[in-house]
């Protein structure tokens, strides 16, 4: 059947991942040319310490005029706790292992002189109940596309949509100097962001989503709020009543209604003869 042929050979959907967004036949090209880095982050327990941490792979490089990289960086208030190098005889694959509680990702992609850059700011969230897998959280800290990567330079340059150069943050300057490395160097072999320090970060902003519950079935009283209510809120009350008694009194008038027989006056008692 050629339907089933056209099916099998046809590019993956767009992925959009843990990682940096890219299409199908990248991938696949990528692929083909033995571009190992993996974006991907895992959330491992460990047992001895009883505590999760985010689990991620340092790798990559450049074959021709592609070029992949992927490395990390810690926080300063919680740096790596484990960095593996590892040594492989298949270059532009895996070269290091990498284990915290928060976590800095630098995924670069380069074709030619243009690539695209994505930082991401990783930490586990607190969990739902004792016991669960905490959720992980992501926040953007830097996003660069169509940018020019050349060979003499030792990081790219990002331009708004005005034309301007986009300027790094400071704190993030290493990091990207370190994987724009990894990508320009062809069979690369080694993890190019090892001897990177802990990067300072801003605190962590909760959303309003993470703000404490209101408990169901507890009223909502401010205490700085007066509970009796003012008499000027009395006084429309009893002037609305009086007026919705002379409306009915008139309506009665004016439809001849009946009114009710007033009470006989009560017989004076008789004088004494």
């Amino acid at each position: 059947m050629e339907t089933g042929a056209k099916e099998t050979n046809r590019a993956p959907a767009r992925n959009s991942g843990l990682g940096m967004t890219m299409h199908g036949k990248v991938i696949l090209e990528l692929r083909r040319l033995s571009l190992g880095a993996r974006p991907n982050l895992t959330p491992v327990f460990q047992q001895k310490h009883k505590r999760w941490m985010i689990a991620g792979e340092e790798g990559g490089g450049c074959n021709g005029e592609v070029g992949h990289y992927i490395g990390f960086a810690g926080v300063v208030s919680t740096p790596l706790a484990v960095s593996i190098p590892i040594q492989s005889l298949i270059p532009n694959s895996t070269q290091r292992r990498v284990i915290s509680q928060e976590i800095v990702r630098a995924q670069i992609f380069r074709y030619g002189s243009s690539c695209d850059l994505l930082i991401t700011h990783h930490y586990l969230a607190p969990a739902s109940k004792e016991g669960a897998r905490p959720p992980m959280e992501r926040q953007v800290l830097f996003l660069g596309k169509n940018g020019i990567l050349a060979p003499a330079t030792r990081q790219p340059v990002f331009f708004d949509h005005s034309g301007e150069a986009i300027d790094f943050p400071k704190n993030l300057i290493p990091l990207i100097q370190a994987v724009s490395k990894g990508a320009m160097t062809p069979k690369n072999s080694r993890a190019h962001c090892i001897p990177l320090q802990p990067i300072t970060l801003a605190p962590i902003t909760k959303s309003k989503s993470e703000a404490a519950p209101v408990i169901e079935g507890e009223p909502i009283i401010d205490e700085a709020l007066p509970l009796a209510a003012s008499p000027a809120a009395v006084t429309p009350a009893v002037t609305t009543g009086s007026k919705s008694q002379r409306r009915s009194k008139s309506a009665a008038t004016q439809f001849g209604t009946a009114q009710p027989p007033a009470a006989p006056a009560e017989a004076s008692a008789p004088s004494a003869a």
